[in-house]
């Protein structure tokens, strides 16, 4: 009778020895049975949503608390401060699909200074968080306007 440590002794060499033939043949089901398997995963997370739902907010917490040092709470009583609005240019373009929020935050200390869209938290990576830089940024396009005659 082969134990359960030998049998897996065994499968450990022999995958080991074919591995390019088992990887062939892997991807071979794989290829000749993607419209099932699709269908399996849609099935699956149809009726898991709510498993998938908690997971990503769990990750999300963590995240927050890893990379900035706040809690989801935090993060939701923050954009609830903010009218669920960018703090800069007081838009809700994450509402559409695969645009998520940004925190924003002082790279030098760390300190959380607020909820962005991505072209905001693009617009200050850009100019260095340099708030010089942004002045003459508005100065610069209030000559512009008023130069072209629409005074914006």
């Amino acid at each position: 009778m082969v134990t359960r440590e030998r049998q897996h002794e065994y499968d450990v060499r022999y995958r080991a020895t074919h591995r390019l033939e088992i990887n062939r043949r892997e991807r071979l089901y794989y290829r000749l049975h993607k419209t099932e398997r699709a269908a399996q995963k849609q099935k699956y997370y149809r009726t898991h949503k709510e498993m998938y739902r908690a997971r990503q907010i769990e990750y999300r917490g963590r995240q927050l608390e890893s990379k900035y040092g706040i809690t989801l709470a935090d993060y939701n009583a923050l954009m609830q401060h903010q009218g669920l609005t960018c703090a800069i240019c007081r838009t809700q373009k994450w509402a559409s699909r695969g645009n998520t929020p940004h925190v924003d935050h002082d790279h030098a200390t760390g300190r959380v200074r607020g909820i962005l869209c991505s072209n905001c938290n693009a617009a200050l990576g850009m100019i260095n968080d340099d708030p010089a830089i942004a002045r003459e940024m508005a100065h610069y396009l209030d000559i512009a306007n008023l130069a072209r005659g629409d005074g914006k």
